[in-house]
């Protein structure tokens, strides 16, 4: 059978082939390396089964681990070998497939191994794009699921001739380092502004006013006398939906899982109640202002107990606070709006916030504890400058988010059609 890719370089005209992924006898196994045998600084380079998942991508050219195990007892790479991981919680995560580049690297147990004369780059973008719904069909187990040689072995595979392999696996892997690229920037601009937090509310760094004076020294009040707490609704997710609806309703488990922390209404996706069917009584001032701050009251998680959102754009839209969520609304004599959701971001008012939590399983805080917090409240003034910085800040990082996602998007697209 012949075959060839919606997607292809123009310089080759030749039918793909179909044939088997693999023989049997080109798979072999890891040998077991422990959490224990990882060294900074050891003498021989390795790859652990689960840094597949969390740490490389489809090309592995340099390992993030080393180990002082003798050499003797590894099994180590020549190059050019496809790794896919053996073992795994769900079989969707279990198709992911890498080329270790170089030889002389450690490959540990729980690690299928593909010994091949195809280019190995263009298999694990093979395995991991249009195979992976045939790989995890493979994979076996309940809680833990497994995947062998014997059965990647089986796979049908269809592929060109090697230099249209490498041409294929040389693109995709300038795609990879774009998305390595903006990902850097993403991170470094994530560091600078929780860097530039840390000394705008340290007061390390001040605003001027627009004459160019000092503004007053910063105040420091109880969050209930900046902040009032109005009622919020306590409809189950099972009453919401993503679909439609006349009212749309910010659930605690979004706060946690979704929302950005300046909530924009046009950048989120936000369940929506229907109130023909859900009948409620529902006052003007229980819907969200722009300025308000909806704070999840519950969370599993030390880290995360009273998460905050702020309220930045409605877009027209009505929008309500919903189950363990507290709506706080700001004196706007005495707030600026977008500064606070930044001070409820800061170290020390999480810190304060995980004290007053209690629960075992489930932690929460309490209006009354909440209320209790010192937060800082400079002059309105330099609150605003405060916080339009920081917004622009939020934006750089937003819209290299958003390019990261964009290139991402492409690249699956790739793997789609560049791949039969």
């Amino acid at each position: 059978m012949t075959a060839t890719p919606e997607l292809r370089f123009p310089e080759f005209g030749l039918d793909w082939r179909s044939k088997l992924l693999a023989k049997p006898s080109d798979f072999s196994k890891g040998k077991g390396i422990s959490k224990s045998d990882i060294h900074d600084g050891g003498a021989t380079p390795c790859i652990r089964y689960g840094e597949l998942y969390t740490e490389y991508g489809e090309i592995i050219d340099e390992t993030v681990s080393c180990t002082n195990v003798d050499p003797i007892n590894l099994r180590l790479s020549n190059g050019n070998e496809v790794l896919v991981p053996a073992s795994g919680e769900v079989a969707w995560d279990i198709a992911v497939a890498a080329c270790v580049m170089r030889p002389g690297i450690a490959l540990g147990g729980d690690i299928n191994i593909l010994h091949t004369t195809d280019d190995g780059r263009f298999l694990a973008y093979y395995i991991g794009g249009k195979l992976k719904p045939n790989v995890a069909r493979l994979a076996q187990g309940n809680s833990v699921v497994h995947v062998y040689g014997q059965q990647l072995s089986s796979l049908n595979v269809t592929i060109p001739e090697i230099e249209e392999q490498k041409k294929i696996a040389d693109f995709l892997k300038a795609v990879d380092k774009k998305i390595l690229l903006l990902r850097a920037k993403h991170d470094q601009l994530t560091r600078y502004k929780k860097g530039v937090m840390q000394k705008i509310f340290s007061q390390e760094i001040r605003f001027k006013t627009d004459d160019g004076s000092d503004f007053p020294d910063w105040k420091f009040k109880r969050f209930d006398e900046v902040f009032s707490f109005l009622r919020t609704n306590n409809l189950s997710r099972a009453t919401l939906n993503y679909v439609s609806g006349n009212i749309f309703n910010i659930h605690y488990g979004d706060i946690h899982s979704k929302f950005q922390s300046r909530f924009k209404l046009s950048d989120e996706i936000v369940p929506y109640i229907n109130t023909d069917d859900v009948p409620m009584k529902i006052t003007e001032e229980e819907f969200c202002r722009e300025g308000d701050l909806v704070i999840a009251d519950a969370s599993e998680d030390y880290a995360d107990i009273g998460k905050t959102i702020e309220i930045v754009d409605l877009g027209g839209k009505r929008v309500l606070a919903g189950l363990h969520t507290y709506l706080a609304r700001p004196d706007v004599e005495q707030a600026a709006k977008g500064f606070y959701g930044y001070v409820l971001q800061t170290f020390e008012a999480q810190l304060q916030i995980m004290k007053f939590a209690q629960g075992i399983s489930v932690l929460g805080i309490s209006k009354g504890n909440l209320g209790k917090i010192n937060i800082p409240h400079p002059h309105p003034d330099e609150q605003q400058k405060i916080a339009s910085f920081l917004s622009m800040l939020d934006e750089k990082v937003r819209a290299v988010s958003a390019q990261i996602d964009r290139m991402q998007t492409f690249k699956k697209g790739l793997l789609q059609q560049m791949f039969v």
